[in-house]
């Protein structure tokens, strides 16, 4: 299982419009008598995606409740992560002097 504390707060310029933080709790089935290094990976990476769709449904909300009308919370993407080609390439190119 996993703990996440997910907030966002909207301003304007200091004075904050809107504040919303949840917490939920994440749990997966038959993860008992795996290496607990990959069942941390896989909750580190996994679990976000499973609770943010809730967490932006709860502040879309509360932004409609209270007649903000803020723009919706960006999608949850994974960061991009660089393509081997890139690292080699990178790796091979001599530094920058300035």
């Amino acid at each position: 299982m996993a703990f996440l504390s997910l907030k966002v707060e909207a301003k304007n310029g200091r004075k904050r419009t809107l504040y919303c933080e949840a917490e939920y709790l994440v749990t997966y089935g038959n993860l008992i008598d795996l290496n607990e290094e990959a069942v941390v990976a896989f909750l580190d990476r996994v679990a976000p995606f499973a609770c943010y769709p809730y967490f932006r449904s709860l502040f879309a909300n509360l932004d409609w409740a209270a007649t903000t009308g803020l723009p919706p919370l960006p999608v949850h993407k994974e960061p991009a992560r660089p393509r081997a080609s890139n690292l080699q390439s990178a790796a091979n190119t001599p530094p920058k002097r300035g």
